[in-house]
């Protein structure tokens, strides 16, 4: 949709109804386009320990390290990494979630522009944007 936008906006004459639905459907593609990035690399830092279950955490062990602290721990120790390893997912989860709900509904706020811009490229130029 954004590509439609970018081959087909009147760049001779931004101050149209043209530009005005192509500007207006950008702004809300390029949001929703920001949230999917922050869907995929959402927010990890900020852990309050060094977890025996969190991906990164182990990664940054060696191999022997990470099989003798899980060895040693206790069971209470375990429970509590476990607890606070699951509240943190769901933390990641619930914001990747509102991120991923939030770039859809941007994506429907531009659908209506998107199509006003399309209507009105077509019908001054005689073609389709994306069909030179």
């Amino acid at each position: 949709m954004l590509a439609a936008v970018g081959l087909g906006f009147p760049v001779t004459t931004p101050v149209s109804w043209g530009g005005l639905f192509g500007s207006v459907a950008a702004v809300f593609l390029a949001a929703s386009l920001l949230d999917v990035y922050r869907t995929f690399f959402p927010h990890l830092k900020g852990a309050e320990r060094v977890s025996l279950f969190f991906f990164r955490a182990i990664a940054s062990t060696t191999s022997d390290f990470y099989r003798g602290r899980l060895r040693t721990s206790t069971e209470e120790e375990l429970m509590a990494d476990l607890s606070c390893q699951i509240w943190r997912n769901a933390k990641i989860l619930t914001f990747k979630f509102d991120r991923m709900e939030s770039a859809f509904r941007l994506t429907w706020c531009a659908l209506i522009p998107w199509l006003a811009f399309l209507a009105i490229v077509t019908v001054s130029t005689g073609a389709l944007p994306l069909k030179s």
